[in-house]
């Protein structure tokens, strides 16, 4: 999250404390300075672990600022697509929240569309999307 400036701001979010309990980051990792970036960073992460889940490679994987390994790259392609695709969020935003920059995101998102001509594939990405914006959903009317 390199472009934005990043204040020690309470994670309101269920899945943002797992996530940095289980990575012993400070409570404030995910946050932004004012309430629209927070939103679309707490979708980034929640796309990043149903995507961490789901594929079965570690959210800190999924989040780190290398490569990594295929699996973990793979894994943050869905997570930045799930992010665009069934969150709304923009390139720019999702570059941000993974420390990438929005052309990587495109093309990340370009790769996930083009395997969605599998079948089982493309039931995952669904599947995963339509729980995504359940999961955002519930979260606004927790917080609302």
């Amino acid at each position: 999250m390199q472009f934005f400036e990043l204040r020690p701001v309470p994670v309101s979010s269920p899945y943002q404390q797992q996530s940095c309990q289980q990575q012993n980051h400070p409570e404030s990792f995910f946050a932004a300075p004012d309430a629209g970036k927070r939103d679309k960073a707490e979708a980034c992460s929640l796309a990043a672990m149903l995507a961490a889940d789901a594929l079965d490679v570690p959210l800190a994987n999924v989040l780190a600022k290398t490569r990594g390994s295929p699996k973990a790259a793979h894994a943050r392609q869905v997570a930045m697509y799930l992010a665009h695709v069934a969150l709304g969020i923009p390139l720019a935003t999702i570059g941000r929240c993974f420390g990438r920059d929005h052309s990587t995101v495109a093309h990340g998102c370009g790769r996930i569309e083009d395997l969605r001509d599998e079948r089982s594939f493309d039931e995952m990405i669904a599947e995963l999307a339509l729980a995504a914006r359940i999961a955002r959903r519930l979260d606004r009317e927790v917080l609302a």
